[in-house]
Formats: structure tokens, sequence, C-alpha cells
């Protein structure tokens, strides 16, 4: 059984499902997680990558379960086994750190996915920074690395720039 979002988080989630180019800026502890998964629920996305610190992909796979309406496969990408698999369509959620999507951003170019997420967005705060320009591409502007390849690419993060 999964739980119920907030009124509040509906909310969140109805924003999210609205624009293919979004973010969420709330606080700590508000359940950006839970809005982001409500809204791919809501906009019936199945197929996507959200990349986040290494240290929370297994907080995700929990939230996943906890809050969707929808059966994914999940895959922590942390081999070449695990993204092959994913870009075989043998799952539909995979799970990256920042570092692991830096080196893999060229191998998943060309692969059509429903979102992107990116948790932590904060991450990418340098427009000079290789990880920024592997995912937002060398202008930073979304229209190319990573999220060229997504039709929906949501931005989440407690510590707004």
């Amino acid at each position: 059984m999964t739980e119920e979002l907030f009124p509040y988080q509906h909310v969140g989630a109805e924003f999210l499902t609205g624009r293919d180019r979004g973010a969420l800026l709330d606080s700590m502890g508000i359940g950006k997680t839970a809005q982001a998964i409500g809204a791919m629920d809501m906009a019936g996305l199945q197929r996507g990558i959200v990349v986040c610190p290494a240290a929370v992909r297994e907080v995700w796979k929990g939230e996943f379960k906890k809050f969707s309406t929808q059966q994914r496969k999940i895959i922590k990408g942390n081999t070449t086994a695990d993204l092959g698999l994913w870009l075989r369509g043998k799952a539909d959620v995979l799970l990256l750190s920042y570092e692991r999507a830096t080196l893999w951003a060229s191998k998943l170019e060309g692969d059509l996915f429903d979102f992107l997420i990116f948790d932590e967005s904060h991450y990418m705060k340098s427009d000079e920074a290789q990880r920024t320009r592997a995912m937002l591409g060398v202008k930073c502007d979304g229209a190319g690395g990573l999220a060229r390849w997504a039709g929906q690419v949501w931005m989440l993060s407690g510590t707004p720039m």
C-alpha cells in the first residue's frame, strides 16, 4: 500500500507535472522526493534517471516503494553491467550518483527517456564544472548534456543558490 501525499505535496506534484522543465526548492524535510514521485505517477512517466548524491540512492528506492502507485523496476547504477541492464530496458529507473552520471553521460547519449530528476541540484552550481556541463550541456541551458534526452527534467533542492 502506498502512502498518500499531503495536500501541499499534491500541489507540488501537480506543479511539476505541468512542466517539461521545473524545480522544487522547498525546505529540507518537506518531501520533495515524494512530490517528484507523485508527479511521475500523475504524468504516467515510467522510464527515467534520478541523479542524486550517492548516499541517498537507497533512500530513493525506499521512497518509490513508499509513495509510487506504479510498479517500476529500479536499479542503482554501480557498474557498467547496471548501465547495460537499464539501456536494454531491463529496469525503468536508473539511480545515479552525480559522479557516475558524469562518467556515463556520453554512454546515455541518444537514449530517450521520460524523466530526469536532479536531486540536490545545487551540486551543479558552477557553469564551468564538468559535472554541470555533462548534465545540462556546454551552455548549461539544458538544451545539451544528459537533459536533452529527457521529456521532463526536474530539479530538487532545499539549498537554492
